[in-house]
């Protein structure tokens, strides 16, 4: 399975989010989404700007790879 986000710089605009399954085909999406940490959570962890390089900031830009542990 593979999501794909695409988010606005301006973060108060909503972006995409879709998922494909293994074959590529649209498993869920576009759907409306936003990559904005909650401004209040932010600031109580000293995070008042919401960075992205910080923990309780919004979501950080680039490509992300998981990988599943053994099951």
């Amino acid at each position: 399975m593979r999501v794909e986000i695409t988010l606005p710089k301006d973060r108060s605009t909503v972006g995409k989010l879709q998922a494909f399954d293994d074959t590529g085909q649209s498993a869920l999406g576009p759907v409306n989404c936003l990559g904005r940490a909650d401004s209040t959570d932010a600031k109580l962890h000293g995070n008042p700007q919401r960075d992205s390089l910080l923990s309780f900031g919004d979501t950080p830009t680039g490509r992300y790879r998981i990988h599943a542990g053994n099951q």
